[in-house]
């Protein structure tokens, strides 16, 4: 015996994928918006965390400690969530 094709439930979920999509894409936009508004040194900082470079590799690039890179990501990261909560 063969189920019959609920076609209404895909659609639902189709449409739920989709908003969802279209919810991170926009996220994604108001994320680099406000890392686009960060000053350059603070902008080089985070993308080079969110590229994947570790604590190590940014502060041998950038000639400051370790700590001091992990304390100014720190700052980064609640800096951007402020920025994003106040939207």
């Amino acid at each position: 015996k063969t189920r019959p094709i609920r076609y209404q439930d895909n659609l639902d979920s189709l449409v739920h994928s989709l908003e969802a999509e279209a919810a991170a894409g926009e996220e994604a936009r108001l994320l680099y918006k406000a890392i686009r508004s960060l000053p350059e040194a603070e902008r080089a900082l985070i993308t080079m965390h969110l590229d994947g470079y570790g604590h190590a590799e940014i502060a041998s690039m950038t000639g400051i400690t370790e700590n001091h890179v992990a304390v100014k990501l720190h700052r980064i990261k609640s800096k951007l969530k402020q920025t994003l909560n106040g939207i």
